[in-house]
């Protein structure tokens, strides 16, 4: 197995929990009395992933499309 190999299977674990920490992090809030703070590295990690495959697309209309998202000032980061 090459570096390489080791790469990609760090970074396929790597999305698959950030996944699985999105996934827990909907549900919590899904069942919480009032709106919970955010995790703000895991959603710009999710974020940069998702960019990075809308630019990798070999779809055009896809690729136009911008993900211009800013968290706010009012926005509070989950404490970790």
């Amino acid at each position: 197995m090459s570096s390489w190999d080791d790469d990609d299977d760090s970074a396929a674990a790597a999305a698959a929990t950030d996944v699985e920490l999105l996934k827990r992090a909907w549900r919590d809030e899904k069942a919480a009395p009032e709106i919970l703070r955010f995790d703000l590295p895991l959603v710009s990690r999710v974020r940069e992933q998702i960019q990075l495959l809308v630019r990798s697309s070999p779809y055009p209309s896809l690729q136009c499309r911008s993900l211009s998202w800013t968290p706010s000032s009012s926005a509070r980061p989950r404490a970790t």
